[in-house]
């Protein structure tokens, strides 16, 4: 394993740690890192180190002294804990390791030079704080302004966007998560924490008046040993789920060849012990692939149900290495690291020129589209603005299918209705993984839950039939997830009988939550036209998953998967035929047992991940160039 845990553990040995004591006014400990180019860093250091004697003065300062150059400054500033190292290391994260393992106070805040840290920030942050494991300042960060906070794991997969200068760290969290302290990382350190933090950890973040961007990021700051690790390269690590070995495995020969290379010059510099490093098994002479998933602000939960789950499945067997990234951020540059290009709901300005690019650069392209953006408009005329004929949205998305080498649908209707645009297509089967929902045990629940998870419907009997049902037993709690405001119909149940949750962009932690919830019934309203009918049979796969008994509109894509009576209730869309499947299932327990063991036993047997991989492995051998 070259996780970095070895390296932490020769830098540790090596460490001198002085406690100063005293009483810190706050209950944060703020580790400023000392370290890089001193002569280079001078001037602004002079300055950090100014914003903090007077701001900080009556707070625990803990700091980090990485070699000797940075001595005489540290022994001028006011401390109450110092660790410093007899050799710089240039890795910021392994002291801010140190810092973590040993802290007494609550949370955590950070500083280096040519950060901008702001006390009053820091304090409205902390007084905000709650229960969440990080919580940050939200100012001017490198995403669209319309992105919801706060940040979630599948915008972090996609951008570096939580300002580490202005966030506070519960040191409970850091102690699970802890920093990855591999030379892999030596600039993309924070990035790698927050994606890791955020798929299990609670993110928060709060509005601030005063909000300072950092003079000197990680990104361009002058270490004394920089790793010759492009941004590239460590994002695509982080992807591989900070597993040497197996990213290692998964690159090209002359990368991995490359990477060794750097890696053994930078160990040998640092005067550290590199980790032993082998390549694994080549699968054929057209593998591994790089592959680059571009996606909006919206996209997340698309790309982690069409490729995450299954790239990660393949990881450290040789096939590919990937990333996500967002469409804002791509340039051309970007491109060509890559073998295949994939554009996942391509609507947004700048895709034109990106798939114009990957074409000049003899890059192999392919758009998956889960929804009917050719009829959307003209069957819901509120994404009249979006997909109306001339429309940039639709104009963009129709050229990106004219371009493409490939097309990917998970539906025959929508096939159909894309064909016509597109130079090839491919319709491949829906699936789940089944792995990323851990079912609790409904058994110690005293009642029955029933409800909805799901994007926003128009479809009002169905919610109507659900409130109507819980008002007539006491013993039925609601679950609603998916909808930014609660469906109107639902207002009327007493608030305390609901467990609501907004929709999240992080599908890993949407399946973690309804897993553990383990609800009884789910419906699944839709309504009966062509762009509905187009969509992929996501619900059939989740509610069967989780082991609930669905009840379906009697229309297609359910139609085409539920069997009626056996793997689900297909019903009209009418509230009668909604309140007696609720009620059928509520007084027939027998048959709620074998319709859900029934729906899962065949989504277990058709439609999971392990089915899933080959063919779409398949497809991206055809596709990538």
């Amino acid at each position: 394993m070259f996780s970095g845990l070895s390296t932490l553990d020769s830098i540790q040995r090596s460490a001198n740690v002085r406690e100063f004591g005293g009483r810190p006014s706050k209950d944060i400990d703020l580790l400023l890192w000392l370290g890089g180019d001193r002569e280079r860093l001078e001037e602004i250091a002079e300055r950090t180190l100014d914003t903090i004697r007077g701001q900080f003065s009556d707070w625990h300062v803990t700091l980090l002294v990485d070699g000797p150059e940075w001595a005489s400054i540290a022994s001028a500033l006011p401390c109450g804990r110092q660790i410093s190292l007899p050799r710089s290391t240039s890795l910021p994260q392994a002291l801010f390791s140190l810092a973590l393992e040993s802290a007494k106070l609550p949370w955590a805040a950070f500083a280096w030079p040519g950060s901008e840290p702001d006390a009053g920030v820091l304090t409205e942050l902390r007084d905000s704080a709650s229960d969440a494991d990080l919580i940050y300042a939200q100012g001017v960060l490198p995403i669209p302004l319309e992105t919801p906070h706060p940040i979630q794991h599948g915008r972090l997969q996609m951008s570096d966007a939580i300002p580490m200068e202005r966030c506070l760290l519960a040191t409970q969290a850091a102690a699970r998560v802890s920093f990855d302290c591999s030379p892999m990382l030596q600039r993309f350190f924070w990035w790698d924490f927050t994606v890791r933090l955020s798929r299990h950890g609670r993110v928060a973040s709060r509005e601030c008046a005063a909000c300072s961007k950092a003079r000197v990021s990680w990104r361009d700051y002058p270490f004394f040993n920089p790793a010759p690790i492009e941004q590239d390269t460590a994002a695509r690590y982080i992807n591989a789920g900070n597993d040497f070995q197996a990213f290692f495995n998964d690159l090209a020969d002359l990368e991995s060849d490359a990477l060794l290379r750097g890696c053994v010059q930078w160990y040998r510099q640092a005067g550290l012990t590199m980790p032993a490093a082998h390549r694994g098994v080549r699968r054929g002479d057209r593998w591994p692939i790089r592959v680059l998933v571009l996606g909006g602000i919206f996209e997340p939960h698309h790309n982690e149900l069409c490729f995450f789950r299954c790239f990660e499945k393949l990881r450290g067997s040789g096939y590919l290495t990937w990333r996500p990234m967002l469409y804002e951020q791509c340039r051309p540059e970007d491109l060509h690291h890559y073998n295949l290009v994939i554009f996942t709901r391509p609507r947004y300005p700048g895709c034109s020129a990106l798939m114009d690019e990957c074409k000049t650069q003899a890059i192999g392209t392919l758009v998956m589209i889960d929804d009917n953006w050719v009829t959307i408009a003209r069957e819901r005329p509120r994404y009249e603005f979006l997909f109306g004929a001339g429309k940039p949205a639709l104009e963009t998305f129709l050229y990106c299918l004219r371009q493409a080498d490939h097309t990917v649908v998970y539906n025959p209707i929508l096939a159909e209705d894309i064909a016509p645009f597109a130079r090839k297509l491919t319709q491949l089967a829906p699936y789940i993984d089944p792995s990323a929902f851990a079912c609790g045990d409904r058994r110690k629940r005293g009642t029955m839950l029933a409800g909805y998870s799901g994007s926003p419907r128009p479809e009002t009997p169905a919610f109507q039939a659900l409130a109507n049902f819980a008002e007539r037993h006491s013993d039925v709690e609601l679950l609603c997830f998916g909808p930014l405001q609660m469906p109107p119909e639902l207002l009327s149940v007493d608030p305390s009988r609901i467990c609501s949750a907004p929709f999240q962009v992080s599908y890993e932690g949407y399946a973690r939550r309804i897993g553990r919830l383990s609800p009884d019934i789910l419906i699944a309203p839709l309504d009966d036209c062509r762009t509905a009918a187009s969509k992929a049979p996501n619900k059939f796969l989740e509610i069967s998953v989780v082991g609930a008994a669905g009840i379906y509109s009697r229309v297609a894509p359910y139609t085409r998967y539920v069997r009626d009576g056996a793997t689900g209730l297909l019903v009209d869309n009418q509230e009668q035929c909604w309140t007696e499947a609720l009620e059928r299932l509520y007084c027939d327990r027998g048959l709620l047992a074998a319709v859900a063991a029934a729906a899962r036993k065949e989504v277990l047997e058709n439609y999971t991940l392990d089915q899933a991989t080959p063919c779409l492995l398949r497809l991206l051998a055809e596709v990538a160039r």
